[in-house]
């Protein structure tokens, strides 16, 4: 079994109210653990609803990573992306990625014009660029905040998207 440790979040976003986010010891394991107690409420009250939603039982979580082991307070595992964040990629220069992240910038722009098709087909979700991150191995765009197709049923940031998105791209 892996142990389990606290991840630093640090140079990937600039908040993180939610959850406590840890990495197991082999960093190919996240488990996202729940800290709202008036959340956790809600979710065990509609606990089948969250986990279907979490597992994306019904195939509607777009560009959703892939979650597991839910658990009835709202925590859930999924596998940890090796990447980067869209708001460590438009902001870069103050996280000190500039060089790498420009090393990737063609197929960062593939994977944003990709996820701009999918833009019309997404109807839930929290669409923030802390959530959106691009995979230095699949060289795609995932929305690793599986709870926000539960939390956010008619979608967070949809309006603003693809404004930030083309936003991200000019300013390479």
């Amino acid at each position: 079994m892996s142990n389990f440790k606290k991840l630093n979040l640090k140079n990937v976003c600039d908040c993180n109210e939610r959850f406590r986010i840890y990495i197991d010891d082999t960093n190919s394991i996240i488990y996202k653990q729940l800290k709202n107690p008036r959340i956790k409420k809600r979710i065990r009250e509609n606990f089948d609803k969250y986990k279907n939603i979490i597992l994306n039982t019904n195939n509607q979580n777009i560009c959703s990573i892939e979650a597991f082991n839910v658990e009835d307070d709202g925590s859930y595992k999924c596998n940890y992306i090796k990447g980067f964040t869209l708001y460590q990629i438009k902001y870069r220069k103050k996280f000190g990625l500039n060089d790498v992240i420009n090393q990737e910038k063609s197929n960062i722009i593939d994977a944003i014009e990709d996820l701009k098709k999918e833009i019309i087909r997404m109807k839930s979700g929290d669409w923030h660029i802390n959530n959106l991150v691009y995979s230095l191995k699949e060289k795609k765009i995932y929305n690793v905040d599986c709870e926000g197709y539960f939390t956010y049923p008619n979608g967070i940031c949809l309006t603003t998207l693809e404004n930030t998105l083309n936003n991200i791209i000019n300013s390479f």
